[in-house]
């Protein structure tokens, strides 16, 4: 993992719309209007997460030295948040995701904070049952999102 430069605007870009693409082969609009759509959404959100989240750690995760996805991470005294994290569709379910959270609950107890949070959409199934697997337990919901949280024994 290294900090995102200004030169990675452009692969985020393409990792957002690999976001949504199963969302939006469901509108019928043309292949033009749904990459204006898209890239308008990561313009906003990634102004969003780099205003609300100034402080955070924007990282794009490599494996053999090119990007394959990205991780947001707020370090805060009381809990570490994952703001963000996804990977292009070819480096899915190959235990990168595992690796990087595990990663990240080993900075949270380094570091003291005494647990990791993080939201995860409620249908994302796969994500829902690593999360799980690595300690995480459901701590809030919304109709869309589970609020998830794992402590780090970094505070016994």
């Amino acid at each position: 993992m290294r900090p995102a430069k200004a030169t990675d605007l452009d692969f985020l870009r393409t990792l957002f719309h690999a976001f949504r693409a199963d969302e939006m082969r469901l509108v019928p609009w043309s292949y033009a209007a749904k990459a204006a759509f898209l890239d308008d959404q990561f313009r906003l959100q990634h102004h969003h997460f780099t205003t609300v989240f100034a402080d955070a750690d924007f990282l794009v995760v490599e494996r053999a030295g090119a990007p394959v996805g990205r991780l947001y991470l707020q370090r805060r005294p009381d809990a570490f948040l994952v703001v963000d994290i996804g990977f292009v569709p070819a480096a899915r379910r190959r235990g990168l995701g595992r690796t990087v959270m595990t990663w990240v609950l080993d900075q949270a107890r380094a570091a003291g904070a005494p647990r990791v949070e993080l939201h995860v959409l409620a249908l994302n199934l796969a994500a829902r049952r690593l999360y799980e697997s690595l300690g995480f337990a459901v701590a809030g919901e919304t109709p869309t999102y589970l609020r998830m949280t794992c402590p780090t024994d970094a505070s016994i």
